[in-house]
């Protein structure tokens, strides 16, 4: 009984948590820079970024070539190429981002969610190890 509570409690403070991101452009961005990113998506896709080669030679600078190299090849495997296609990360999370759906903040109210879900979950309906 006591650890349905604390289960519970739990998922109120889980709920009460992601009620409190802010939610810009329709999109739920928790890293700044990714943010200041997608709000200028377009210089963000033209930006030079380091050579990224690709297993025919091509190679790539900015988001938008990568977009379509990427899509038709398999990159090098290269110490050099596994060092710098941490910097084509954010190419990959626009594109992401640009392809999801809006978030409707209207649709949840955090705090009748989570008096919905205390009162109406019933944790004993899921396979735990903490019973027999």
């Amino acid at each position: 009984m006591k650890t349905t509570i604390y289960i519970s409690y739990l998922c109120i403070f889980i709920l009460a948590g992601c009620s409190v991101v802010h939610i810009k452009h329709g999109k739920n961005i928790l890293n700044d820079a990714l943010e200041v990113s997608y709000q200028d998506n377009e210089n963000s896709l033209k930006a030079k970024r380091t050579s990224l080669l690709f297993n025919n030679g091509g190679t790539v600078t900015n988001c938008n070539s990568y977009f379509l190299l990427n899509s038709k090849l398999k990159l090098n495997e290269s110490n050099y190429n596994q060092q710098v296609k941490s910097e084509y990360l954010i190419c990959d999370a626009l594109d992401l981002l640009s392809s999801s759906a809006r978030v409707n903040n209207n649709k949840v109210n955090s705090v009748s969610f989570g008096k919905e879900l205390l009162s109406k979950l019933d944790l004993r309906s899921f396979p735990s190890s903490l019973k027999n």
